[in-house]
């Protein structure tokens, strides 16, 4: 009994020693082996577009229940629990959706001089209306029109959104 436990202390003073050793480009290499280990990465979807834990873990267990369902076809309760699990997760998904839009919203709140607040309704009330659409449309419209029509179309445009050249010049030609 003495001697296994002696046998014991010395091999942990051994593995002590082995720690105090480790350079640190080892240490990192192992800490990031164990990161890697217990990480998972979850790609996202319209319909899911965000994952906590617990979803993570729901689909997990889908998964599995799915690859025994697999070997085992005929078995109705894992089709009526993998069911259940479906419908527990479309609405935990919906409902961390709607938790996190409201967080976003209320993150909002009080700020409404902030540009992040005013570019967000600008695209809840309409997406199209960005600067970059009106550009694009706009130069769609010139670029239909045959060349003659095209000057003479530019002459009328306001000086903010005539091209010359195929470049959009400012105000006063600056």
């Amino acid at each position: 009994m003495r001697k296994d436990t002696q046998e014991a202390e010395e091999a942990s003073e051994n593995d002590v020693e082995a720690d105090r050793k480790q350079t640190y480009a080892e240490w990192a290499r192992d800490q990031k082996k164990a990161l890697e280990k217990f990480t998972q990465e979850i790609t996202t979807t319209a319909q899911t577009p965000f994952v906590d834990a617990r979803l993570a873990h729901m689909w997990a267990a889908r998964h599995s229940l799915t690859r025994r369902w697999k070997r085992q076809r005929h078995n109705k309760k894992l089709v009526k629990r993998i069911a259940v699990l479906n419908k527990q997760i479309t609405e935990y998904a919906a409902k961390l959706c709607r938790e996190t839009w409201l967080s976003t919203c209320d993150g909002l709140q009080g700020k409404l001089s902030a540009r992040k607040t005013w570019c967000l309704l600008r695209h809840l009330i309409d997406p199209l209306s960005s600067k970059t659409a009106t550009n694009r449309n706009l130069t769609k419209v010139i670029n239909t029109f045959p060349q003659h029509t095209r000057i003479e179309g530019n002459r009328r445009l306001p000086a903010e959104h005539r091209i010359l050249k195929g470049r959009r010049t400012t105000h006063a030609g600056k």
